[in-house]
């Protein structure tokens, strides 16, 4: 797993976006509807091409085929994390590979 660590608006989810369009039968998974569609513009507007994004309630509900998805690069992992504990988290630990 590749981590992209960096501050509030500097990159983070460009970058992903070139990673996902540079892999495949991988999607993003964005916070919500709106994100997904703003990033999927976004990616257009790069000149990449990727699958629309999928959502975090479309992962929690596996709403989603997962047949063809190779991987996934999570936009906001922080925020998804939160929604799923619905407290704030304090910190995390990482295995490295």
């Amino acid at each position: 797993m590749q981590l992209v660590i960096k501050g509030l608006a500097e990159g983070k989810t460009t970058e992903l976006i070139k990673l996902c369009h540079g892999d495949n039968g991988s999607y993003m998974v964005c916070v919500n509807r709106r994100t997904a569609d703003q990033v999927f513009k976004m990616a257009i507007e790069l000149g990449m091409k990727i699958p629309l994004p999928i959502t975090f309630d479309d992962l929690l509900k596996s709403n989603y085929d997962g047949r063809n998805i190779t991987g996934l690069y999570v936009d906001n992992l922080d925020i998804l994390i939160e929604v799923l504990a619905r407290v704030p988290i304090r910190a995390v630990s990482i295995t490295s590979k």
